[in-house]
């Protein structure tokens, strides 16, 4: 088919408002006809044919344009429109003017019809993206930057916005290859080096982006940003001080400058020196009230310190800037249902799908998310996170398989015994399983089910307990084997396998020397890492005996493990799987929390109780890498029950 025809072809999509269909073709055109000019004529002719067909003309447009009152902009505008209802121009100045007042939805649905009354104005799909990114409809925007691209493919400038959307979409493959391509067309280039090394440290390419650093020219103008991503390298290879080095040669080199603070902050943030991090990122917002990454980290750092209230505040402020933020949004979200502020904390926690370090990936599904509850549907539910996050959510499960007609849960299944005991009409199936989409009339992820009924303390009492289950053969012949009279069984364990929080999480088993000193007591290991070491430190440094069954896998096989936690009197533990699985059991249990970064939110408590788990009693550091208080605690509880 000739271009003219196919241009025929593509009027009529246009006038029928398929533009996808339209753009569709044009695509093709492109493609088969490289060099063909009759794209960018077609472009031009109709374009000028809808200026052409204006009541109200270009020239009184832009007029209107460059009136500052806003309120008198919008009074000339509605004017117009009642003179010329269907002028695009008119109806996307209308949209600029929502935008600017951050009504975006208001500004959307003037902008398509702005398109739709013309769609051969170039400008109009490049602002309209621009407010699509204000909404987070990354996908809907980077569509309409590519009809931008299909009409003017030689302006390098959309290319610069699709590598920016592409990352704002979390489709770094297509950013990175976008960044390749205009470094390789720009004369200019380092400028778009900078960004790029930018985002590739962020998303820790490192060995990429120091090829691209390596390749910058320096120049006055450029000195400070070249050092700052210096100083980002080495924070990324763990070289803190070095890092805060680069940074302070940043900040001297530039004194007006909020970022080199900003980054100092963040490398005496990871020397431990708060003091220092909170000074230099006061100092960045000093010169830039509006640097809402200094903001967010300030957040950060007053959640390490347990200051939940200010960080919350910080969080908070870091949104009132930048709604797109959407880290500050996750973990806002996460300490409000800490601080029991669930309604807005479950709304806020919906941002992890948009944080682009959240692990977890999203059902491939083509049935819809679900937004209400209903008897008459069948919904599925699948995990995200952790064991430990889908052990807790589980106390959800009975209640919301009573609110819906037929429930099925795509878990870990390693749960599956664990939990198909106690709840005999749900079904569970292996999340590496496939599972068909007529099955189930809606969906949605474990993290979304506390949104539905966990909104006011009180509907933590609809849980019901024990939720989940042990082989009960084992359990009982494990209680023959460590059941005896005048002692007391304790299950122990003091490690957790997080790759992001293990470290501050884990307790090193010399800071139970006030607990191993006590008499009477059997230690059993719960330990589903290796422990064979610590066991042998105990043994040889308090002659006590920690107890292990080797022939329970547990990691693989959580239902013995729980036949373990169910012999024991009680559990001590830091926050791991156990300290979940003994909660689901509702076996009395000490938990012992860090300060701070470690503490995951999941634990909020009231008068010291878990308000997930009943039977779990916390016990929380006093100073950061101390534990001193909270095993002494813990020791003065196990003294009061040998007394009972």
């Amino acid at each position: 088919m000739s271009v003219d025809k196919l241009l025929k072809n593509v009027s009529k999509q246009f006038q029928e408002f398929k533009l996808k269909e339209g753009f569709e073709i044009l695509h093709q055109i492109n493609i088969q006809y490289p060099s063909n000019v009759k794209v960018h004529e077609f472009f031009e002719k109709n374009k000028k044919q809808k200026q052409n067909n204006l009541l109200i003309k270009l020239p009184e447009i832009v007029k209107l344009q460059s009136k500052k009152n806003n309120a008198e902009k919008l009074n000339s505008i509605n004017t117009f429109l009642k003179i010329d209802s269907q002028n695009p121009y008119l109806l996307a100045l209308l949209g600029n003017l929502y935008r600017e007042t951050s009504n975006y939805e208001k500004s959307k649905e003037f902008y398509q019809k702005a398109i739709f009354l013309n769609p051969y104005e170039e400008i109009f799909y490049i602002n309209f993206s621009s407010i699509l990114n204000h909404l987070s409809q990354f996908d809907y925007s980077l569509l309409i930057l590519n009809f931008a691209k299909i009409i003017n493919p030689a302006d390098i400038n959309i290319d610069i916005l699709l590598a920016r959307n592409f990352a704002r979409a979390l489709k770094f493959e297509e950013c990175y290859e976008k960044f390749e391509y205009i470094i390789s067309q720009e004369t200019n280039s380092d400028k778009y080096k900078i960004e790029y090394s930018n985002l590739l440290l962020k998303n820790n390419n490192i060995q990429k982006a120091t090829n691209i650093i390596d390749s910058i020219k320096i120049k006055n103008e450029n000195k400070t940003e070249v050092l700052l991503l210096r100083g980002i390298l080495k924070l990324k290879e763990k070289s803190f001080i070095e890092a805060k080095d680069f940074f302070e040669k940043a900040s001297r080199l530039n004194t007006n400058i909020s970022r080199p603070y900003t980054f100092l902050g963040i490398a005496y943030k990871n020397l431990l020196d708060f003091e220092n991090a909170i000074k230099s990122h006061l100092q960045a917002l000093k010169i830039d009230k509006k640097n809402y990454i200094s903001l967010h980290n300030l957040g950060v750092i007053y959640a390490i310190m347990g200051k939940i209230k200010k960080s919350i505040c910080h969080f908070k402020e870091v949104i009132s800037i930048n709604p797109n933020y959407h880290e500050s949004r996750y973990l806002l979200g996460q300490l409000q249902i800490m601080n029991k502020d669930f309604k807005e904390g479950w709304i806020n926690f919906k941002s992890r799908w948009h944080f682009h370090k959240y692990p977890h990936k999203k059902l491939v599904t083509n049935k819809p998310l679900l937004k209400k509850l209903d008897k008459n549907i069948n919904l599925c539910i699948w995990k995200e996170q952790g064991i430990g996050d889908q052990i807790m959510y589980g106390s959800m499960f009975k209640e919301l398989a009573e609110r819906v007609s037929n429930l099925i849960i795509l878990i870990d299944k390693r749960l599956i015994k664990v939990f198909v005991k106690n709840h005999p009409k749900i079904k569970f199936i292996s999340s590496i399983d496939e599972v068909s989409d007529e099955n189930y009339d809606f969906h949605m992820p474990f993290g979304n089910i506390g949104l539905f009924l966990r909104n006011k303390d009180t509907d933590f009492y609809k849980s019901n307990f024990p939720y989940a289950s042990s082989n009960s053969r084992l359990t009982s012949l494990l209680k023959k084997k460590y059941r005896h009279k005048n002692k007391i069984v304790i299950g122990i364990s003091w490690s957790s396998s997080n790759q992001i929080l293990g470290d501050t999480k884990s307790i090193a088993i010399e800071n139970f020397k006030p607990i191993f000193s006590i008499s009477n007591l059997t230690f059993i290991d719960l330990q589903y890492i290796n422990s064979e070491d610590d066991r042998k430190y105990v043994l040889k440094n308090y002659n006590v005996k920690i107890h292990n069954e080797i022939d329970i896998d547990k990691y693989n096989d959580l239902e013995s493990l729980a036949s373990l936690i169910e012999v024991c009197d009680f559990i001590i533990t830091c926050s791991n799987i156990n300290a979940h699985l003994a909660g689901a059991l509702n076996k009395k249990t000490y938990l012992l929390l860090p300060l701070g970064k470690g503490r995951l939110w999941n634990w909020s408590e009231k008068n010291y109780k878990s308000v997930w788990y009943p039977s779990v009693k916390i016990f929380q550091q006093k100073y950061n890498e101390d534990w001193v208080y909270p095993i002494k605690q813990i020791e003065q509880e196990i003294l009061k029950c040998q007394n009972v």
